[in-house]
């Protein structure tokens, strides 16, 4: 188990729109973990999550480089099928999307 000391106190809303408090880690440590979680398991889950993540992060030069390095070494998920299984409500991206958004956002 992680031992986790950098993680912040925030609402989480739920799929009905209610909402609890969680401990969470910041948007950019969130990040930069799904990243590493990519690259080493190549997961659609965790390519979603990145995109999604980019909402909450902050525009900086370290995220920046992170996500530069990340498109430099990506390939595509093993389990590509997957993402509709995740998505309980809303559209489910393409990946095609998913990465020009990344590719936009790492400008």
């Amino acid at each position: 188990i992680k031992r986790v000391k950098e993680y912040k106190t925030m609402p989480f809303e739920m799929i009905n729109g209610s909402s609890i408090i969680v401990n969470t880690l910041s948007p950019d440590i969130l990040l930069r973990e799904k990243i590493n979680s990519y690259l080493a398991r190549r997961k659609i889950r965790d390519l979603y999550d990145i995109f999604f993540l980019l909402k909450f992060a902050e525009r900086h030069p370290q995220i920046r480089a992170i996500l530069n390095n990340f498109l430099k070494k990506y390939s595509s998920p093993e389990d590509k099928k997957d993402l509709e299984a995740l998505i309980i409500s809303g559209a489910i991206p393409k990946i095609g999307d998913m990465l020009q958004e990344i590719k936009k956002w790492a400008k």
